[in-house]
Order: structure tokens, then sequence, then C-alpha cells
């Protein structure tokens, strides 16, 4: 990109896991990692697609084919609450321990921005420098 700006990994939201943003973030040549909803659609062994919910998992970790993008590599979690969580990578040799270290990251991040908007209020500041609004094009 413009500014030199290589990431580890984008983590976020399955909020945020649309096909564009995944290709987006893969034309990048950037790793990225989100959960998916039980509901999207995969082929694990080119018989058909199936929500991944439907997938047998013999391990913790399988890759698949996902509808509309090509392959991934998924991760089943048990959640704290007991629900299962899906995690996705495009980076199809990532560990779970590397998983792990970036859901982590990612949840920092959240929570830093939970707070600042909670605590200092910026959701409300509609500020703007100078220079952003004079270069921003």
């Amino acid at each position: 990109n413009k500014r030199g700006f290589i990431p580890k990994a984008v983590v976020f939201d399955s909020w945020y896991s649309s096909l564009d943003n995944l290709k987006f973030i893969k034309g990048l040549g950037w790793v990225w990692l989100t959960r998916l909803r039980s509901n999207r659609q995969v082929d694990p062994d080119r018989t058909g697609n199936r929500a991944i919910s439907e997938l047998i998992f013999t391990e913790e970790e399988i890759v698949v084919h996902l509808k509309g993008y090509g392959m991934i590599k998924i991760f089943q979690i048990v959640a704290k609450n007991g629900d299962m969580e899906y995690w996705a990578t495009n980076d199809l040799s990532m560990s779970d321990l590397t998983r792990q270290t970036l859901s982590e990251c990612g949840w920092m991040i959240e929570i830093y921005h939970r707070d600042l908007k909670q605590t200092c209020g910026v959701e409300r500041c509609q500020s703007r420098s100078l220079f952003f609004t004079s270069n921003s094009g």
C-alpha cells in the first residue's frame, strides 16, 4: 500500500467478514483472521457446500473452500459460554497458538476502543484537523 503498512494480520469480528472485505485484504497480500458465522457455506471435501456448523471436525482446525472466496483454515473453538465459535484465516499454515495470540490482540483493541468511546466520549467529537480536511482529496 502507499504508506508501507504491512500488518502481521488483520483481525476483525464476523460483522466485517463479507466476501468483499476478505478479498480486499487478500488483494493487499495481508493475512486476515476473523470469526465466521455458523451458517457460512464451505466445501470441506469437494462434495458440495454446507454450513460450517454441519462440518465434522476430527481436529480443532480444518482447511476448506469458502464459497465465493477460496481456501481457508477454520478453527472450531468452544467459547466460554459453551457456544461454538468458528475462527477463519487465509493463512493455511497458521497454528492455533498464533490464532490465540492474534485473537487476544484483537480483543485488547476492542476493549481499548470501547473504553475510549464510553469513557472519553470520542464518538461525539466531530473535530477535524486542518491538515486532513485540506489534503484528504
